[in-house]
């Protein structure tokens, strides 16, 4: 099931550190390296990425199907599920294509994770975030807030609070966003648990 889209707009999800309103220092240079990789080919910058590599600053990954996790220098884990693009510029991600399941709680300064439709920032630790075939973005507060923006020139915000899963798919309607319900998709509790 390809979820693999080209769409000019991006847009990011920034997960801010559990003190809201205080400005956080800058955090030291996060390495990241590739746990593992189940059900399909990780490359990393156009060369395999099997267990153990670290991820260079830059780098694109693509996951052509299955499931890599990769480690946040002991801030959390984070699965990426495929068929899957990501680029890794630091502690910003771009997800271009598939699904990315974040579990960060020693998470210390700023995170975010770029998709073509929504700005949310979250002070909280645990969602998932998935580029749709359709072009919008399905979004699960898994547990904690985040408030959602438009991207570049589209309007809308509005903050979300959830101890439990509180899925929704983003998408452009003219220059302000459409949020609608969803079920919960493509990750179940045992995965957070396996993350954490």
């Amino acid at each position: 099931m390809s979820r693999i889209v080209s769409v000019p707009l991006l847009a990011a999800l920034c997960v801010l550190p559990a003190e809201a309103g205080k400005k956080p220092a800058a955090p030291a240079k996060t390495e990241v390296r590739v746990l593992s990789v189940s059900g399909g080919v990780l490359t990393s910058g156009g060369k395999p990425a099997a267990a153990g590599t670290v991820v260079a600053d830059g780098a694109e990954l693509r996951l052509d199907a299955g499931h890599a996790v990769l480690d946040f220098g002991g801030e959390g884990k984070v699965q990426l599920d495929g068929p899957a693009v990501l680029a890794v510029g630091g502690r910003r991600l771009t997800l271009s294509g598939g699904g990315l399941l974040s579990v960060l709680p020693r998470l210390k300064g700023r995170y975010a994770v770029a998709t073509p439709v929504a700005v949310a920032a979250v002070r909280g630790t645990e969602f998932y975030i998935a580029v749709r075939k359709d072009g919008g973005t399905y979004l699960c507060l898994c547990e904690g807030a985040v408030e959602v923006t438009g991207g570049k020139g589209v309007k809308y915000s509005q903050r979300f609070e959830a101890k439990h899963h509180l899925p929704a798919v983003f998408a452009h309607e003219g220059k302000t966003l459409k949020r609608s319900e969803a079920p919960m998709l493509e990750h179940q509790d045992a995965d957070i648990e396996a993350l954490r």
